[in-house]
């Protein structure tokens, strides 16, 4: 039996991540992606490893590897499930006239 589940989305290696580290905050834009899946299968979250992105770098739902049985119920699979943003616009200073 197949059911549509919504399943939590784990963000892993914020700590690691280049982005972070460089000052950028991982905006997390999906808690969770709904899913029809074997009640079998049914998994407890889905873990996202952002420990490679830097800053503007952004994983889509498309780039997230679950069980072959499960199908992403989604209209848009280019939607970002989280984004590296930077925490300012650029520099600061005072412009000389």
């Amino acid at each position: 039996m197949k059911l549509k589940v919504d399943v939590p989305v784990v963000f892993k290696g914020e700590d690691a991540c280049p982005g972070v580290q460089k000052g950028g905050i991982l905006n997390k834009i999906r808690p969770s992606l709904r899913f029809l899946c074997p009640s079998e299968h049914i998994p407890s979250n889905i873990a996202v490893d952002v420990s490679n992105l830097d800053i503007e770098d952004r994983i889509f739902m498309r780039d997230i590897e679950v069980h072959p049985s499960l199908k992403l119920l989604s209209k848009n699979e280019n939607m970002p499930v989280c984004k590296i943003v930077p925490t300012s616009l650029g520099n600061k200073e005072p412009i000389e006239a």
